[in-house]
């Protein structure tokens, strides 16, 4: 089926998430569209209606302008999406082995112990000095 106007957007929600999430796109003439970009990378469309679609932004999505394209040319109006990145979630806490009891574990090797000290050489006393001299007056 061919359309005689451009796909025009009047929304998207939401405007900012991860790749593979869902935008709702909203707009008129949107029937025929074949094709949605975000942020100048192609990204699959579903659920197609006159008025809607639903555009799953690509895993190498970057931020940019939402445009779909039917058999008459890109949208003209492109609202600005954002590609967000995800918190990374905490690393699990590692939990200890479970040895079978036929296994012995051996400690771990240790470094040998320092060798002590010496300690420190006693100083010499100071040299003796000549007794004061005495005036014979």
């Amino acid at each position: 089926m061919q359309t005689s106007a451009k796909p025009v957007i009047t929304a998207i929600t939401p405007e900012a998430s991860t790749v593979g999430c869902h935008i709702v796109v909203t707009g008129v003439n949107l029937d025929c569209v074949t094709e949605a970009m975000v942020g100048g990378v192609k990204c699959a469309v579903e659920d197609v209606t006159d008025t809607s679609l639903t555009v799953i932004v690509a895993d190498d999505a970057r931020s940019g302008p939402v445009v779909v394209i039917n058999d008459t040319g890109p949208s003209d109006n492109r609202p600005l999406f954002t590609v967000t990145v995800p918190e990374r979630p905490l690393p699990p806490k590692v939990k200890p082995a479970k040895v079978p009891p036929h296994v012995q574990v051996q400690p771990a090797p240790q470094a040998p112990p320092k060798a002590p000290q010496a300690p420190p050489a006693p100083q010499a006393p100071p040299a003796p000095q000549d007794p004061p001299k005495k005036d014979k007056w």
